[in-house]
């Protein structure tokens, strides 16, 4: 006797229906993306943490000279900047600011600071002296303190989202505030005082993050 082939075809998409309703069935809805694989979480942390580094030692050595436009200064915030960028990039991702217009449009606002702020601390490698005090070169620097005080409002929103979980929900508080922090300190106390808290801030704040990222990328909520 004849036996029935055996199929390969992939099974057929699930289908519900409502017992109350005389329709046909429906797709099932599909589950939502996941979000970045844990070892792209890492990645991020580890660059994170390194340009915090980067950057501390380059506000260390800049207080020392007493020159906040030294070469290591330049050369520190760059690096730091593209730690920044790992770090917007696994916020938007796991969604960390929210699902909302809002939470999405603040990450794309801070973006699109980041993006001249990066640039000026390139051409700072690389113009003569006399190039940074061109209006064009001006209106591109703006933006680095901009988008450090954008990253503070991406700290408080992460934190009420609540998205992340344990000591990352807070952590980036607490790291974004860096420039709420060290601004006013070298207004009130001068650039000594301000070079010195805003090298332990770096430390503590961005370094202390990229660490939680490194470690523990499930805090995030990936899934």
């Amino acid at each position: 006797m004849a036996t029935e082939p055996i199929s390969t075809t992939t099974p057929p998409t699930a289908l519900t229906r409502d017992p109350a309703a005389s329709g046909p069935a429906v797709p099932a809805p599909a589950c939502p993306p996941a979000g970045p694989a844990a070892a792209t979480v890492r990645r991020a942390g580890v660059g994170l943490c390194a340009g915090a580094v980067a950057f501390a030692a380059g506000l260390a050595a800049s207080t020392a000279v007493q020159d906040p436009a030294s070469l290591w200064s330049h050369v520190g915030g760059l690096l730091f900047q593209g730690g920044l960028w790992g770090l917007l990039v696994v916020l938007y991702r796991t969604r960390a600011t929210g699902d909302g217009r809002f939470g999405r449009g603040l990450l794309w606002t801070v973006a699109a600071l980041l993006v001249p702020a990066t640039v000026s601390s390139a051409v700072s490698l690389v113009a003569p002296p006399a190039a940074t005090g061109a209006t064009w070169y001006l209106l591109l620097d703006v933006c680095w303190p901009l988008s450090m005080l954008g990253m503070a409002v991406i700290g408080v929103t992460v934190a009420v989202v609540g998205r992340y979980r344990g000591a990352l929900r807070w952590w980036p508080m607490v790291a974004e505030s860096w420039a709420l922090v060290t601004v006013p300190t070298v207004a009130l106390a001068g650039p000594v005082a301000g070079g010195v808290v805003g090298t332990v801030h770096a430390l503590l704040g961005y370094g202390v993050l990229g660490l939680l990222l490194a470690r523990r990328p499930e805090l995030t909520g990936r899934s």
